[in-house]
């Protein structure tokens, strides 16, 4: 097919809802023509002549009379079948639809849908041209719900009989992706719209017009699912394109100038958006007129940067002329109006004026659920802003519970519903990872919905208890439970674990390979196309295999979908969960407080703090940059806090004991005598290990050694573990009720990797020397096929010796009695050597080498361990073993040691990761606990204190491996002889680097 046909074709599909002439498979002339010539056929003939010219001339309310005149003759003489009162009840509604009086246009069309199913064969071409017509007019409304089977019902009888590419078939495709963007079912649309633009792409090039508007579609969805990033590389090729191929005032360019103004300001970069938006603004007011609706989108973005600016007195005006031209246009229930009236409240809610928005907002909120449903995305949007527009104004206070309630209910909802397909269930990830305070906001609604010891308030903690959990739900949790239901499938039928692993691991796939596919859509390079085939390719037929595992999961294991879906666990379950000497803590911040919950088996205890993040992140901070974390403090500040400890190797106890005081003090009640407190947190506080608070005032100089070890610190009043999720615990905990392997021939208690041969300088770890490797290089340009980075071997090789992990390693051998077979070192420490043993019957395993945090050192995309690098990289071993190699391993480990530098870490900010990606890995592979470290390890306390713990739960059956841990951490505490001017094992650095997470109260 031509390239002009091509085009002429996709316009014909598009003028087809509004061109009477078209609304036929053959002109009204030929429908005319072949009605007999007598009697008052010839009286209807006279009449249709009429309201075409009526029709051509735009003379509507002519057109409507006589076309209402004709109608009643054809009914009366011809009967309703009749094909010419058929062509008359078309004509009629196309002129309402040109008034804009869809309502009345609907029943007509209806009447037509109707008629044309029971006289004609399925999907008759005049059935669908009607059917296309009539959903057009519902999209008018409003009504895209009902338009939705519509539209799915012409796009698939147009592949049917046209095939996929087939013009007709993309304007039908495009109608239908743009009802799932106004659904938000974003994921559908996506696909569509994928091979929307990969199909104008290879018949019309890359810089053809209508491939240019594919893609500002595609991103424009991207923008919807807030992947902000792809969206921007799409709008910039697309604007840059546009304005050298068509013009800078095409209306193409000028939308790109639109979209991409938009998302500059909801990216924040408000400098770069408001040039765009003017320009965009002044060329269509000029072009178009003042009132166009596509002059007041740009209006409309620029009304909500002017907001986001604290320019009130030129946004709310702004708004308000918006609203009233919807209104005027479109009615006042309209989803378009009522997303300007959603902008309009939210300039209200941001100047203050809570009790003007809150009308608004709930107004919204009312018809956008009648409209759509409680699921829709926009509609947990509004009850978010109802929520926080009432928390923020005390008269509003009380009346935030109930649309909080409704969207938690909701995003549980959406999370449920995501399990359709790949693509749904990346976008359920992406909105979880992006508004985790959905749930926080809940517990905030629910404290001030009651007043203090009030019945109401105690009837609210278990759903507090879930939300919270909610709020602090993340990818580790996910990787215990993977690996949970993966032995839960096994006990159940043999080979069936190994069925969910398959499953599992295709997921990883297809979301490399996604990411991999959107890349290649942003690049304008002429291997991108090429790639992009080969990688749909690729994905097309990993999802026949995860459509072929899913069929065998839901026939031989039905409740692997629900067992693989983070969800919070409720109270009783958690209490009943928990041993009589155990707690759980559970600390979650929002922008407004900190919320923190201790639950023994028989009492939970709810508190509130009003250090919110921004009090709290900053003393997290200056604790972790006193035990040595890099925390990205400047250099004055780093000056400051070293005068403020008074000499010494000094720790500050004051921020420490505050912290303790604010957050568990509230709670100690329920943890009073518990041997175990099992911790989760989120935001700054998962970076963080909470043994290093104060639980008393401090005595003495904070660089004392003497009165550091005087200290009451929270390490010492509970063995502590670090778990992922609350649902986490429940998984490991059913996972240990397997038999434990037992200490047969085929089973080995120890292995242990480590002292990687390196070219650089012999050091301990955890020194001065360790520190400043993030200027390296680590990666070289090149990708593996997956997508990963290959590792620059010459880097690698460069860092430095740690010959003090062989010593480490070859304690634990001894004190585990294992044979000294079982530890690798040097040459034997590769990563093909790693890769390549059967470590699924190993019972603890060690790993002691450099640990790299994601983005710690440059081109490093995510962390890993260095291993002796060979001479030259590859797939399988460039020296680097990365999470996601990791999560490839097959184990069944009781205990993973990663003593390695900042294996936990985090930096102490707002949304850094409480668990690396190290430890998620290691729990996908299916240990049960790790020993991990919350920043760069000493090899003088290393070498000590993770064999200590080792020897001491072997010796002493009855400790539990937290408990083993909390000792061995007291001894090198306790241990003088290491004072010094400016060092002291008395300084948490030394004593508090290691955390344990699992399930490490089990003996």
């Amino acid at each position: 097919m031509s390239k002009r046909v091509f085009i002429n074709l996709v316009l014909i599909a598009g003028l087809s809802l509004h061109s009477p002439s078209l609304a036929e498979t053959q002109p009204r002339s030929a429908i005319i023509a072949a009605a007999p010539k007598a009697g008052s056929r010839a009286d209807w003939k006279v009449l249709i002549d009429r309201i075409d010219v009526a029709l051509k001339s735009d003379q509507t309310d002519v057109g409507i009379l006589l076309t209402k005149e004709a109608l009643s003759l054809a009914e009366q003489s011809f009967g309703p079948d009749d094909q010419s009162t058929l062509a008359t009840v078309d004509y009629l509604s196309v002129f309402y639809a040109r008034q804009a009086r869809y309502k009345e246009a609907v029943p007509l069309l209806e009447r037509l849908v109707a008629t044309r199913e029971r006289i004609l064969v399925k999907d008759h071409p005049s059935t669908l041209v009607t059917i296309i017509s009539l959903a057009f007019n519902l999209e008018m409304l409003g009504r895209f719900p009902e338009a939705e089977p519509l539209r799915k019902r012409v796009f698939d009888a147009q592949v049917l009989a046209l095939g996929r590419d087939h013009a007709a078939t993309l304007a039908a495709e495009s109608y239908l992706a743009n009802v799932y963007v106004k659904l938000g079912q974003y994921a559908a649309a996506e696909q569509l719209r994928t091979h929307a633009f990969e199909t104008f792409e290879r018949d019309l090039g890359k810089d053809h017009s209508l491939t240019l508007s594919a893609m500002k579609q595609l991103a424009t969805v991207f923008e919807y699912q807030g992947r902000y990033a792809e969206a921007e590389s799409l709008f910039v090729r697309g604007l840059e394109t546009s304005e050298r191929l068509i013009g800078k005032e095409n209306p193409l360019t000028l939308t790109f100038l639109d979209n991409l103004g938009g998302l500059y300001h909801r990216l924040g970069k408000n400098a770069e958006a408001e040039p765009l938006l003017l320009r965009a603004l002044e060329a269509r007011e000029r072009l178009l007129g003042r009132d166009n609706p596509y002059t007041l989108q740009t209006l409309n973005n620029l009304s909500m940067l002017y907001g986001s600016q604290g320019r009130f007195s030129e946004a709310i005006p702004m708004a308000k002329r918006l609203v009233e031209e919807s209104e005027r246009r479109l009615g006042a229930s309209h989803p378009d109006t009522l997303g300007l009236i959603f902008n309009l409240a939210n300039h209200y809610e941001y100047s203050g004026q809570y009790t003007e928005a809150d009308p608004l907002f709930a107004r919204v909120l009312t018809e956008h659920e009648r409209l759509f449903g409680s699921q829709h995305p926009n509609s947990l949007k509004l009850h978010y802003a109802l929520v926080t527009n009432r928390l923020s104004e005390p008269a509003l206070v009380k009346g935030a519970i109930d649309p909080a309630r409704a969207l938690i209910i909701g995003k549980r909802a959406q999370r449920i519903s995501s399990d359709a397909s790949a693509y749904a269930k990346a976008q359920a990830e992406r909105e979880g990872k992006a508004r985790p305070n959905d749930f926080i906001w809940f517990a905030e609604a629910a404290w001030f919905a009651s007043d203090e010891n009030s019945t109401q308030r105690q009837s609210l903690e278990p759903e507090v208890f879930t939300a919270l959990q909610d709020a602090i739900s993340g990818m580790a949790g996910k990787a215990v439970g993977q690996a949970a239901v993966r032995q839960a499938a096994e006990r159940k039928s043999a080979g069936l674990g190994l069925l969910t692993r398959q499953r599992q691991d295709l997921d990883t796939q297809w979301e490399t390979n996604a990411a991999l596919i959107n890349q290649t859509i942003s690049d304008n390079g002429p291997e991108s196309r090429p790639l992009r085939l080969s990688l749909a390719n690729e994905r097309q037929k990993l999802e026949i295999e995860m459509d072929r595992l899913d069929t065998r999961l839901r026939s031989e294991f039905p409740d692997y979908f629900a067992l693989v879906r983070s969800e919070s666990v409720d109270l009783a379950a958690a209490q009943k969960m928990l041993g009589p000497d155990e707690a759980i803590l559970l600390a979650v911040q929002s922008t407004m407080s900190t919320h923190v919950v201790a639950v023994s088996r028989t009492s939970m205890k709810w508190s509130r703090t009003h250090w919110d993040k921004d009090i709290t992140a900053p003393s997290v901070k200056r604790l972790l940059w006193d035990v040595g974390v890099d925390v990205g403090v400047d250099i004055l500040t780093s000056e400051k806090w070293g005068r403020e400890s008074g000499g010494g190797y000094a720790y500050d106890r004051k921020t420490a004991y505050a912290l303790y005081q604010q957050l568990i003090a509230p709670v100690a009640s329920v943890l009073a005598g518990k041997r175990h407190v099992f911790i989760t947190s989120g935001g700054a506080l998962s970076s963080f290990p909470l043994g290093i608070l104060v639980t008393d005032t401090p005595i003495g100089k904070d660089g004392d050694p003497a009165a550091l070890r005087s200290t009451k610190w929270f390490a010492d009043a509970h063995a502590l573990i670090t778990i992922p999720s609350i649902q986490s615990l429940q998984f490991l905990r059913s996972a240990a009720q397997k038999a434990s392997l037992s200490p047969t021939s085929s089973t080995q208690d120890f292995v242990g990797y480590g002292d990687p041969i390196l070219s650089g300088l012999a050091i301990n770890r955890g020194s001065k020397q360790s520190r400043g490797r993030a200027a390296r290089m680590m990666f070289s340009p090149n990708l593996s096929r997956a997508g990963k980075g290959i590792a620059n071997v010459a880097e690698i090789n460069s860092l430095s010796r740690l010959p003090g992990t062989a010593t480490e390693l070859e304690n634990m051998r001894v004190a585990l009695g294992a044979p000294p077979s079982a530890v690798h070192v040097q040459s034997q420490a590769t990563e093909h050597a790693i890769r390549s043993a059967d470590l699924s019957k190993v019972r603890i395993l060690a790993l002691a080498t450099h640990g790299m945090m994601a983005g710690e050192l440059a081109g490093a995309a995510e962390p890993g361990l260095v291993f002796t690098p060979p001479a030259l990289a590859s797939d399988q071993d460039d020296g680097f073993l990365t999470a996601s190699e990791i999560s490839e391993m097959r184990l069944d480990a009781d205990l993973v040691v990663l003593s390695a530098c900042n294996t936990a870490a985090g930096d102490g900010s707002e949304g850094a990761p409480g668990l690396s990606g190290l430890a998620r890995a290691f729990f996908y592979a299916g240990a049960r606990n790790l020993f991990v470290s919350h920043w760069p390890v000493r090899d003088d306390v290393a070498a000590r204190i993770t064999v200590d713990a080792l020897r001491r739960q072997k010796s002493n059956p009855a400790l539990s491996r937290a408990e083993a841990l909390q000792q061995a951490m007291q001894a090198i505490r306790n241990d003088a002889t290491h004072d010094g001017p400016d060092d002291s094992w008395a300084h948490p650095n030394a004593w508090a680097a290691f955390s344990l997470i699992g399930d490490g109260a089990r003996h």
